[in-house]
């Protein structure tokens, strides 16, 4: 499903060349991004089976606020194409990966920046009007030949249509800072993608929107979410079709919601 518009404008910036050096951007946040994956790798909340009903119920409520049914199509397709400007530069798209260089040359420094004009909730044909629809920027950093695993930018006044197959379009909006923790290497295949998700700022649909920050990690088609426990701590909610995995502090559940039901699964 098409998200945004094909107007890109990418710019690719390469340290060391020309008369005067290029500095790198420093991904904002790093301490706190940090911590935030440390909270999904390794959760301090505690999950009461006893209470499994209330937790379904609002792990329920905040996926609704995290608008899970569109947000990472886009986030996907936006990062591929990163990975297509990094891939006809020559650059690593897989922060494991060094970038393949000709051992005559020097290891890169580069940095490029994606602009991508939003699509907009009505589709007047041509080429949507940025002032009305927004756009999203995204810079990823290559340093020592290695993509960094933090790609970063802002999406302002972001309006995305989403047209899930068999169910009527509704209209997305994304607006504010973007922080996104690559979990592998960057791909074309959306399904495929993995990344952790941070919003600071709005996002929701026409009719419902929320203010505030916004987590959330995809694995390969996969949706993880936090939740916070009412007695402290957080679990991570993890999205199946007729499942809910949870995983605590002590392992992981499976979680039936025909029953409301959830058992210790390790």
């Amino acid at each position: 499903m098409k998200l945004l518009s094909s107007t890109v404008v990418a710019a690719l910036v390469v340290a060391g060349c020309g008369p005067d050096p290029v500095v790198l951007p420093t991904p904002p946040m790093q301490t706190e991004m940090a911590a935030l994956v440390a909270a999904y790798d390794s959760p301090t909340g505690t999950f009461d089976t006893a209470k499994a009903e209330d937790t379904l119920m609002r792990a329920q409520a905040r996926l609704n606020e995290l608008q899970l049914d569109w947000v990472p199509d886009l986030v996907s397709e936006l990062l591929a194409r990163v990975d297509n400007r990094l891939e006809q530069s020559g650059l690593s798209d897989d922060p494991a990966t060094l970038t393949d260089t000709d051992s005559d040359r020097p290891i890169i420094n580069a940095y490029a920046t994606v602009h991508r004009v939003c699509k907009g909730w009505v589709d007047n044909g041509g080429q949507p009007d940025e002032a009305a629809n927004g756009s999203i920027d995204i810079t990823a950093v290559v340093e020592d030949g290695y993509l960094n695993r933090d790609a970063w930018g802002t999406a302002t006044n972001c309006h995305a249509r989403m047209l899930p197959v068999g169910k009527a379009a509704f209209d997305g909006f994304l607006d504010g800072t973007v922080i996104l923790h690559l979990e592998g290497a960057l791909t074309q295949d959306v399904s495929q993608a993995r990344f952790l998700f941070y919003l600071t700022g709005s996002m929701g649909v026409a009719s419902k929107m929320a203010s505030g920050s916004f987590d959330f990690r995809f694995i390969e088609g996969k949706i993880e979410y936090r939740l916070q426990q009412p007695d402290g701590g957080d679990i991570v909610i993890i999205v199946g079709v007729t499942t809910l995995g949870v995983r605590d502090r002590t392992g992981m559940y499976s979680c039936d919601l025909v029953t409301q039901t959830c058992v210790h699964s390790s």
